[in-house]
């Protein structure tokens, strides 16, 4: 019972552990520009392929379209949030901006890389919710797609999330972002790695 009881403990000092990202830290208020470091990598434990995306440009009434991917890493500093989009041949207007929520409380380091269109520089607001990628003047082209672009966290937690599209319009997709768990989510988190150290005890005895 002892030696369960110091698993369990064990499992949750290791679930509670927040790290920090080990580059440049793009904190709430402030903005770098692309250097088009490539992406840390990690596990794929999630993604979001080809996501359809159609927004209004208010300037001239008429629609513009896309797609946007997204795929979420794990490594040991914590998730990775990658983004590409293409904007369709047929769309009415560039993109000048991708921004994506939920990052309010942790670390974020964020750059974007190559082949593709790459932003000119990062934002990241007061809050420290929103980070933007913002493109140099024209934008992304239609029929042109982005570098991916890529934000480290040290959040070892993902949940529902939106990530925006602008221009002389704004089109909404619903994404993945970093979460704090709920303790519920935890305890049961914890529960079953108990259960599998109990039977990988079992088995060895």
């Amino acid at each position: 019972m002892k030696k369960l009881i110091m698993v369990a403990l064990a499992i949750f000092a290791i679930a509670g552990i927040s790290t920090t990202a080990s580059a440049v830290v793009l904190p709430p208020g402030g903005f770098i520009f692309s250097t088009g470091a490539a992406s840390p990598g990690g596990a794929l434990v999630a993604s979001l392929i080809d996501v359809p995306f159609t927004g209004v440009d208010f300037f001239d009434t008429v629609f513009f379209t896309g797609t946007l991917s997204q795929f979420v890493r794990l490594n040991l500093t914590g998730l990775v949030f990658e983004y590409k989009f293409t904007n369709d041949p047929g769309s009415t207007d560039e993109i000048g901006r991708l921004s994506t929520t939920n990052y309010t409380g942790f670390s974020t380091d964020v750059d974007a890389s190559g082949p593709g269109t790459i932003p000119f520089f990062m934002v990241r607001s007061g809050s420290g919710s929103t980070v933007s990628f913002d493109f140099p003047f024209g934008g992304v082209d239609q029929g042109d797609t982005t570098g991916l672009l890529w934000i480290q966290t040290d959040s070892e937690f993902f949940g529902p999330g939106s990530t925006v599209l602008l221009d002389g319009g704004r089109a909404s997709v619903h994404t993945f972002g970093p979460a704090i768990p709920e303790p519920s989510s935890l305890l049961l988190f914890g529960a079953g790695m108990l259960g599998l150290a109990s039977l990988k005890m079992k088995k060895a005895a």
